[in-house]
């Protein structure tokens, strides 16, 4: 997992070495200090209160060689020279290590953040639609800056602890290998302790995320569908959904609580017993000569270092699991494999597309959803698709796009497949209106110019007029510049439909496909909204799939699909006579229409 997400802070380790190595220096003058400390108070207090200093341990020594040792006020000038200077490289450190930490953290937060969002925006939606909109937020937003974390924080701190306590052993074996050994005991069971504690932690972390991905699903969902949910009546039920989800999500963190609490306890425990068995073992040193005064005083610092340094880890151990459960979901959802195995042609789609599918079959999630589908469709064709929900019509339209692949069979576009050409260039060659709609929380204007947004107000005008949705526009507050709700939020679904054609027809596409696009229209104006496409689109392809037979009757060619195969093709004419499925839902469609009418 680590190995994965590391390229996107690759560009900027050298600063995180930097702050590394700034980390460790300052540690190693924080850890100076009592150094100074030990002559302070050894060879300048006591030694004027009339003791006779002994040899002491301090890695200072060596600067008062040519210093008589009554001669105290030069003593004490030089350990504070040497004090301050540590303090104030310390100061200039933290500021230089914080600031590179922080700046070159967020710059990879931020390219971590836009890979997942292309990656959002890539994805084939058979993928996405593995993952709830509160997953995919989360993983965009707070398993971001939790795996920021990981490799700006957690890991060179990580590596400074144990560099502190190796410092704090090295010292206080200097001033007597017998201070060391309570930290030593104590600390090999405080480790044993520490990875079940971290362990434990990491399960822990898991249901809090999922936790959390379940209550922002639950929002967004009723956010989204408030509209349902109030036409139902079914607010209390969605309360109780919301109160479970929120229940679920505090409890895990009760859990947190309680772990955290318990084992902290211990580990608060544990500093205690080395302060305590390292006091006495120094008190008895002292006494019996073996450490200065100077060398008690800053054994305490150092005991003190360790208990600091095993707190710390211990801490951000079971903080890195929460990181780490973040980190695996980044790098699942990133390594996800696209449906599309074949991205990488170089050919340009120029010119008047003329497309052929050969023997085309697809499979999707281990589902058969085309079978053996052979269609021709030259530029300018009008090619029209029926069939019953789940017949495969939607399918055959993405694969045509390049939302799916042929798992038998090829697409040609001139001549060659598809997967030859860069996948942006055939998308470019479809103005395509997809059966779920879906509109941006912006202007009128804004969603239909969403492919050009510097397009002339014109011809959003006359993309509006001939997709039949200019009359309810020019009712609106604010007529174009209406802003309208996420998803449509305030609109029709009928409305919906015809701003999202518009928008398809504003891209002037060589291929218009419209994917059941008018569903949610009465006939008359889903019949105005065909002629006018007809009559302005007339030398462009058309591939129109919908459940009203009448609306493909003026179509070249109409496909009746049933289980991803085609059972009956031809002209209106053609398959009226032929008698069969098409014939039937045209007759039966025509009936029912004129007995409304009647």
């Amino acid at each position: 997992m680590f190995i994965q997400l590391y390229k996107y802070f690759k560009k900027n380790m050298y600063a995180f070495v930097l702050v590394t190595l700034l980390g460790l220096s300052s540690t190693f003058c924080y850890f100076l200090l009592p150094q100074v400390a030990q002559i302070i108070i050894d060879r300048c207090i006591n030694a004027a209160l009339g003791v006779v200093p002994g040899e002491g341990s301090s890695v200072f020594l060596f600067l008062l060689a040519d210093v008589a040792d009554n001669d105290y006020w030069i003593i004490l000038l030089r350990a504070l020279g040497v004090y301050g200077t540590l303090v104030l490289y310390r100061y200039i450190a933290h500021y230089v290590r914080w600031n590179a930490a922080h700046r070159n953290g967020i710059i990879c937060e931020a390219r971590l953040r836009a890979a997942v969002f292309n990656k959002l925006l890539t994805q084939n939606t058979l993928v996405l639609s593995k993952y709830s909109s509160g997953e995919l937020l989360t993983t965009a937003n707070a398993d971001c800056i939790a795996v920021k974390d990981i490799f700006v924080h957690y890991f060179p701190i990580f590596f400074q602890q144990f560099v502190e306590l190796f410092m704090a052993a090295f010292f206080l074996l200097r001033i007597s290998p017998f201070l060391a050994i309570a930290p030593f005991m104590v600390g090999i069971i405080t480790s044993l302790t520490m990875i079940a504690y971290i362990k434990k932690m990491q399960r822990i972390f898991r249901e809090i995320r999922s936790a959390n991905v379940e209550l922002n699903s639950c929002v967004q969902e009723n956010i989204g569908g408030v509209k349902i949910v109030r036409a139902f009546a079914r607010e209390d039920a969605e309360i109780k959904k919301f109160n479970e989800k929120n229940e679920t999500y505090k409890k895990a963190f009760f859990r947190h609580a309680d772990t955290w609490s318990a084992y902290s306890s211990f580990f608060l425990m544990a500093s205690y017993l080395i302060n305590i068995s390292s006091t006495v073992v120094g008190i008895i040193l002292a006494v019996n000569g073996t450490i200065t005064s100077g060398e008690f005083g800053s054994f305490f610092l150092y005991v003190y270092f360790i208990n600091n340094a095993m707190q710390t880890i211990t801490n951000f151990g079971a903080q890195l699991q929460q990181s780490s459960v973040a980190g695996k979901r980044i790098a699942d959802f990133l390594s996800a494999p696209d449906i599309l195995s074949d991205t990488a042609g170089t050919l340009k789609a120029v010119g008047k597309p003329n497309i052929r599918l050969d023997n085309v079959s697809v499979t999707l999630d281990g589902q058969r959803k085309l079978s053996g589908v052979t269609v021709d469709i030259p530029y300018g064709k009008r090619l029209g698709l029926i069939g019953r929900t789940g017949s495969g019509k939607s399918v055959l339209m993405k694969t045509i796009a390049r939302y799916f692949e042929p798992s038998e069979g090829k697409i040609l576009l001139n001549g060659s497949e598809t997967r030859e050409y860069e996948l942006q260039e055939i998308r470019r060659q479809f103005g395509y209106v997809l059966q779920d709609v879906f509109l941006f929380s912006n202007t009128v204007d804004a969603n239909i110019a969403f492919y050009n947004p510097d397009l002339p107000h014109q011809n959003v005008i006359d993309a509006g007029i001939t997709a039949q949705a200019n009359d309810f526009i020019m009712r609106l507050p604010a007529k174009y510049e209406t802003i309208i709700g996420e998803r449509g939020l305030g609109l029709s679904g009928g409305q919906k439909q015809r701003v999202s054609i518009a928008r398809a027809l504003i891209k002037d596409a060589p291929v218009i496909m419209l994917d059941d696009c008018t569903s949610a229209l009465d006939m008359e104006t889903e019949r105005r909204a065909f002629r006018a496409i007809s009559d302005k689109y007339a030398d462009r392809t058309l591939i129109i799939a919908s459940h009203r037979a009448a609306a493909l009757a003026a179509c070249d060619e109409i496909l009746f699909l049933s289980d991803g195969q085609i059972i009956e093709r031809g002209t209106h004419g053609e398959l009226m006579a032929l008698s069969g499925h098409y014939a039937q839902v045209y007759t039966a469609q025509a009936a029912a229409l004129e007995g409304v009418i009647s």
